[in-house]
């Protein structure tokens, strides 16, 4: 029976039991004649895993396993015993059982038992937590024959959006760090330490007049974006376009939504105040600040710079058909188009509503 060598067990893995044996009963007792017969059976197995004399518990000390998976696919964190050494999660109390691996293929409710190996007088086990990490330092102990240090430390754990920064004698960090250096006077554990993740975005005025505010936004883990973008700085005689990974704005536009993935700069885009800007009111009609524009080939201007004023979901710039960008602006060369009358066509997005505006120019020699 899943209930005996109690001493082993704490109250938390009885309720686990209980739970699971509860739920069982239940799914058999409302099964209606009518129903049709299961194509598979869903099997629920637990396995316990007992400190067998430890001082510390598994973390965690039990875990399920639910058809189709047949192992527990990862072992929980070791124990710790004083004056003795980890070896492995074992059938029998006694060790006289067979290995237990993440891989061995679970039948039924299983107990399995931590193996102990009694250290030699004056050696000790350094034992390495992982303190909340997602993975376990490897290996999780070692042992040190005083005088002496551990001479190398284990492969550091991992965890999502934390930086490992050192072990450390407190779980709270606030011990002294413990390096491949330190004496080993007696059996320690030690905690991994661990600090957010978290990124700076600065915003350059790129040749503004005045600053943005705030010229820096921190982005700390599990935030991935700024959520909100600060003031925009001015400049005399330019517009303010948008926010750009590149300083010459041929990057990409940076916006409240963009994901941080590390440290960065963005810089002010601007478009002279000779732009023709582009305004959609709210009823989708479009307007212009000017009826048309030309550009040529070989004198000035060689080319106009159109803006779109406004945040828009999606921003698609056509001429004569063919699409030229997706941008907050384009900038038409005369060297890039034959002679003669163009068409350029702005189709926004607000949502998924589209709305468009039309403009002609013509290119001359």
């Amino acid at each position: 029976m899943i209930y005996k060598h109690s001493r082993f067990y704490s109250s938390g893995v009885y309720a686990l039991l209980l739970s699971v044996a509860i739920s069982a009963v239940l799914a058999i007792s409302c099964e209606s004649p009518t129903d049709p017969a299961p194509t598979a059976p869903v099997n629920t197995y637990m396995v316990i895993f007992s400190r067998n004399g430890g001082d510390t518990d598994a973390d965690p000390q039990a875990k399920t396993v639910t058809s189709p998976a047949t192992t527990v696919g990862s072992l929980p964190s070791q124990p710790v015993k004083a004056g003795s050494t980890f070896v492995e999660w074992n059938t029998e109390a006694d060790g006289s059982g067979s290995t237990f691996f993440a891989n061995t293929g679970v039948t039924g409710n299983i107990t399995v038992y931590a193996k102990w190996s009694l250290n030699p007088p004056g050696t000790y086990t350094v034992s390495f937590n992982k303190n909340s990490g997602d993975t376990e330092a490897n290996p999780q102990t070692k042992t040190v024959i005083s005088p002496a240090t551990v001479d190398a430390l284990p492969s550091q754990p991992t965890k999502a959006g934390y930086t490992f920064v050192g072990w450390n004698t407190r779980k709270n960090g606030s011990g002294s760090a413990f390096t491949a250096t330190t004496p080993v006077t007696g059996d320690i554990t030690v905690y991994a330490k661990w600090q957010v993740i978290t990124y700076t975005v600065s915003f350059n005025n790129n040749n503004g007049d005045t600053e943005a505010d705030l010229q820096t936004k921190i982005v700390t883990y599990p935030a991935t974006t700024i959520d909100s973008l600060p003031s925009e700085p001015t400049r005399a005689e330019f517009t303010f376009i948008e926010w750009n990974t590149q300083e010459d704005g041929s990057g990409t536009a940076f916006t409240a939504a963009t994901p941080v993935t590390d440290d960065i700069t963005v810089y002010a885009k601007w478009n002279s105040l000779s732009a023709i800007i582009l305004s959609f009111a709210d009823s989708g009609s479009g307007v212009f600040s000017q009826e048309s524009f030309t550009v040529i080939k070989s004198g000035t201007p060689a080319s106009q710079a159109i803006v779109l004023a406004g945040s828009w979901t999606k921003r698609e710039w056509y001429i004569d058909g063919g699409l030229r960008g997706n941008g907050v602006s384009l900038t038409v060369n005369a060297s890039d188009y034959t002679l003669g009358g163009h068409i350029l066509t702005v189709t926004v997005y607000q949502g998924t509503i589209p709305w468009t505006k039309r403009i002609n120019f013509t290119v001359k020699n």
